[in-house]
């Protein structure tokens, strides 16, 4: 990982390449698509971080990946809560539930 230089804290490992963009974006739907099958809520990053996902070539890539899972009708919004991802500074983030339909 590569070290901030002000602070000292590491740099999330980012998918370059289009392989890698594609393998992360493949692993992080799978993770999400299998937690919401669990039920409960969840956040994207929760699922994220407990599946070792890794960070995406580009942090959008996260609300667009739940908007694709919310558009295949695997997810449905459950409100908001403050955020866990360092990034976000405990901002409100999407709360989200299986709708109990799989990925297609």
């Amino acid at each position: 990982m590569t070290q901030l230089p002000i602070d000292g804290m590491p740099l999330p490992e980012r998918a370059t390449d289009p392989d890698e963009q594609t393998a992360w974006w493949n692993a992080a739907y799978a993770a999400v698509a299998e937690r919401a099958q669990l039920g409960g809520t969840f956040t994207i990053y929760d699922v994220a971080h407990d599946a070792h996902v890794g960070e995406p070539h580009h942090p959008n890539m996260w609300g667009v990946l739940a908007g694709a899972l919310h558009r295949d009708g695997v997810i449905t919004n459950a409100g908001a809560v403050a955020g866990r991802r360092p990034s976000v500074a405990k901002s409100l983030v999407h709360l989200w539930v299986g709708t109990g339909q799989a990925a297609a």
